[in-house]
């Protein structure tokens, strides 16, 4: 039988010994030498070295969740099972790419080309989604990085805004309407959408 060989310290993964596994390459080693292997925690997974530093940091709150779920006791009868609408989620936002100003602006001009005009007949609809993280402290960003982008977007999605409707007058977007849902009750982080819509939007 062939054993797997632990490399920062060289010796044999037997069977019992806590193990660590890199969940993108699925290098082993003991538990123990997490830290000499430089392994971290990275978006709720485990990676080596090399796969951390080659790996981009993307959205993803299935991820987290999925790890919740999935139970690493096989005596667990109330396990919630895979959730095969979840792991799609979850992958979906894996495969994101990673974008420049100047590339995300050349993509969507080829997959939407702009209608100066506005006319009726246009088929395409072009929507921008962001996680501001508090419209307080990184709204002035988005105007910058919609200011790089040439392209005029139909549509503007934000989370966790942290704005109420009644203070949505202090972060407008030239050019757009801007809806607001309220706040949950008794938080202060994490909370509130918003959509702003194109002036040429009916």
């Amino acid at each position: 039988m062939i054993k797997e060989v632990c490399e920062p310290c060289c010796k044999n993964i037997n069977i019992g010994q806590p193990i660590l596994e890199c969940e993108v390459c699925k290098i082993a080693i003991h538990t123990k030498c997490f830290k000499s292997a430089g392994f971290s925690p990275i978006d709720e997974m485990w990676m080596c070295k090399e796969c951390s530093q080659n790996f981009t940091p993307c959205y993803n709150p299935f991820a987290k969740l999925i790890n919740e779920l999935d139970s690493e006791k096989f005596y667990d009868d109330e396990g919630t099972g895979d959730d095969p609408g979840l792991e799609h989620k979850s992958q979906l936002l894996n495969d994101c790419n990673s974008y420049t100003a100047s590339t995300l602006d050349a993509t969507v001009g080829q997959l939407c080309p702009i209608n100066h005009n506005h006319t009726p007949g246009n088929s395409y609809l072009s929507t921008y989604f962001v996680n501001i993280d508090g419209n307080g402290t990184n709204f002035d960003n988005l105007l910058v990085d919609l200011h790089r982008i040439k392209h005029k977007f139909a549509i503007i999605g934000l989370a966790e805004t942290n704005t109420d409707e009644p203070l949505q007058e202090l972060y407008q977007i030239p050019g757009y309407n801007s809806f607001y849902q309220m706040t949950m009750a008794g938080k202060t982080k994490g909370t509130g959408v918003a959509l702003y819509v194109a002036d040429h939007l009916n």
